[in-house]
């Protein structure tokens, strides 16, 4: 089941966000984690890793004595040692930040019920919306012919999505997705590219924004329904690149399915319905 943890974390000394990178965060959360689980996951999961990440000061420009990091789990077997992991790790792990590390200490682990969902109750779906808005709160690309690709292409979007619920949910789709990839309809969207830089000096083009999908045109009644199951299992898996390091973090604008707000974080301006959607 994927399971969301948020944890407060307290940091030795003020930092100033600007110097956080994608892979310093990236880091951190290994250090948080020691050096068994550590290696589990680097050696156990090459392809496709069973976690995502997002911190709420990354990409930010100000200065704090503490971090909050949003951990999504998505492999069922991990959450106990990751758990154990945590806890056990509450004397300490550190930040490296340009030439110092600060001394980071684990304040306190919040999962609300609500973002613990085995992965059969993500497919109970008792009406699929025609119409999905999807807000990319984080930096997010994709990868198309060894460049950037800074845009959701629905195929490339759900083709990520479908790679990461087959590799942990044990759950088959039952109907080849691949098919029906260029009847979902990028029907508006409201976006801006952004570089998003790296400690060792490399970067990613990616953008940020909403999007709302069409689905009407997914004449098929399962695959609609497992688009949409997608879309919502992304509140946890992330989408694109690097959902690892705090990228491709989404959430789901409530105008567009009602009775499935999970999280709308919407914050600024958002794209309304229009009148009659």
């Amino acid at each position: 089941m994927p399971l969301k943890l948020f944890l407060k974390l307290n940091l030795s000394e003020e930092i100033d966000t600007s110097g956080l990178t994608p892979d310093r965060i990236h880091g951190l959360f290994f250090s948080l984690i020691g050096k068994d689980l550590a290696s589990l996951l680097h050696e156990g999961y090459r392809d496709i890793k069973p976690f995502s990440l997002f911190c709420r000061e990354l990409f930010k420009n100000q200065k704090v004595k503490g971090l909050n990091l949003e951990i999504n789990l998505l492999e069922d077997s991990l959450i106990p040692q990751f758990l154990s992991a945590l806890i056990l790790g509450r004397k300490g792990a550190f930040l490296n930040l340009n030439s110092r590390r600060v001394e980071v200490k684990l304040d306190r682990i919040l999962s609300p019920q609500r973002w613990l969902k085995p992965y059969p109750s993500l497919m109970e779906v008792e009406a699929v919306p025609s119409k999905v808005g999807v807000k990319f709160l984080s930096p997010t690309t994709f990868r198309r012919y060894n460049s950037d690709l800074p845009f959701p292409l629905p195929e490339l979007l759900f083709r990520g999505l479908v790679k990461r619920w087959l590799a942990f949910a044990n759950q088959p789709i039952g109907v080849d997705l691949r098919e029906y990839y260029q009847r979902v309809e990028i029907e508006r969207y409201n976006l801006k590219t952004r570089k998003v830089e790296f400690s060792g000096g490399g970067k990613l083009t990616t953008f940020v924004g909403e999007v709302v999908y069409n689905l009407s045109e997914v004449e098929n009644d399962e695959a609609h329904r497992w688009f949409f199951i997608l879309l919502r299992y992304s509140l946890w898996s992330g989408i694109g690149r690097k959902t690892t390091m705090g990228l491709g973090k989404v959430s789901l604008l409530r105008g567009y399915i009602k009775g499935y707000g999970e999280d709308s974080h919407s914050g600024g301006d958002s794209l309304p319905p229009r009148s009659g959607e």
